[in-house]
């Protein structure tokens, strides 16, 4: 495995290694941000470390509510060395790895683990290399703090990676060690041996786009391909609104002179206007504007009814003449409208009468019909 350009990481991980060799044991936890190379680091030592007991383990999402998940695959390769132990601590780590039901005492699995590491560090240094450590199980987590605090005088290395600063968290009595992407020559030669086909222009661009990180060195070239070339030096196009050409201009302001018209308050019909029916009212039509159309008389008081008045609760209307619009019925009291009787049979009472429609007096908003008032009887159209 060849790693470009991590010469400090590797003199710093050497370190952890030779003083595990020579029986004090240390820890260190390697952060950075996804992708940056800290798994590449870890399986890099791991694979160095041929004289060491390597027991590996990574957290996951999935796992990460599971109590003991972690510890059950970093312990797994050495289970059979359970038996070894003394009873309570075998019994309370048998427990945590769930192969009996006894209940799990946090302080007998940490000495359980600690007194197994040491029974192995007496054959060999071990090596626990964990990767993605934000993911681990809280039972874990504080199994391995307890672990870590205790191998001073084992020859055991605990290597861990994680994302955030590890000054925050659990991990804060360790010493840790950021890892930042690679400079640009080590990226250029990483990404060349990524992909060998890649011209010259895309690995500039993808060493330029990438910012150093290995992961997007080695994803980033055919992305590239697939955008076509660009000249060097120059920004990638991105997505974004159109330019000013290609917007529509909006409508100008009109003119103070200019005359302002408002939004009509009904719907607009998207039928062609019926042309208005002949008027042959007695009364002249109310203005040129208007024309075809017939004023209605004006209103009169309720005790001045007339011959060829529609009289009401509500006051007295003068009867339009019959052509000027639409027939509406005549409200027949509720006294005399036709009723059938309990026996059944044909209905009594005066058959309603139709009244020709009026034309309002005024084309305003809410001034025609007036105002309804009581219980109103629609008969139908005659």
């Amino acid at each position: 495995m060849t790693l470009y350009g991590r010469h400090h990481e590797k003199a710093e991980l050497d370190r952890v290694l030779d003083g595990a060799r020579e029986g004090t044991g240390a820890g260190l936890v390697l952060w950075g941000d996804p992708g940056i190379g800290k798994t590449a680091l870890l399986e890099d030592t791991a694979l160095t470390a041929a004289d060491f007991t390597v027991l590996c383990c990574r957290g996951t999402r999935m796992e990460s509510g599971l109590a003991f998940a972690a510890l059950h695959e970093l312990l797994w390769p050495v289970v059979d060395r359970i038996g070894t132990l003394p009873a309570p601590q075998a019994a309370a780590l048998r427990g945590a790895l769930g192969h009996h039901r006894d209940p799990a005492d946090r302080f007998l699995i940490g000495a359980a683990v600690l007194t197994l590491l040491s029974e192995l560090a007496g054959e060999q240094p071990v090596l626990l290399a964990v990767d993605d450590a934000q993911w681990l199980d809280e039972p874990t987590v504080a199994c391995l703090c307890f672990v870590a605090r205790r191998v001073r005088t084992e020859p055991v290395a605990l290597l861990l990676a994680t994302h955030a600063d590890p000054a925050r968290g659990p991990w804060d009595q360790l010493p840790s060690l950021e890892v930042t992407g690679l400079a640009d020559a080590d990226a250029r030669l990483f990404a060349a041996a990524t992909w060998p086909t890649a011209d010259e222009l895309t690995l500039a661009r993808t060493v330029r786009a990438a910012g150093g990180n290995p992961l997007a060195l080695q994803e980033l070239p055919g992305t590239l391909d697939l955008a076509g070339p660009a000249a060097p030096g120059a920004p990638r196009p991105m997505a974004g609104p159109p330019p000013a050409a290609a917007r529509p201009s909006p409508p100008p302001h009109p003119s103070p002179s200019a005359p302002v018209c408002a939004a009509p308050s009904t719907p607009v019909s998207t039928r062609s206007p019926r042309p208005p029916a002949p008027c042959s009212c007695s009364s002249p039509p109310r203005s040129a504007a208007s024309s075809g159309r017939c004023a209605a008389p004006p209103r009169s008081s309720a005790s001045a009814t007339t011959p060829g008045t529609r009289c009401t609760g509500r006051g007295c209307w003068p009867r339009a003449t019959a052509g000027c619009g639409y027939a509406t019925p005549s409200p027949v009291p509720w006294s005399t409208r036709r009723r059938r009787p309990p026996g059944g049979g044909p209905r009594t009472g005066p058959s309603p009468a139709c009244w020709p429609a009026r034309t309002p007096t005024s084309c305003a908003p809410g001034t025609w019909p007036p105002p309804a008032t009581g219980r109103t009887r629609r008969w139908p159209r005659c």
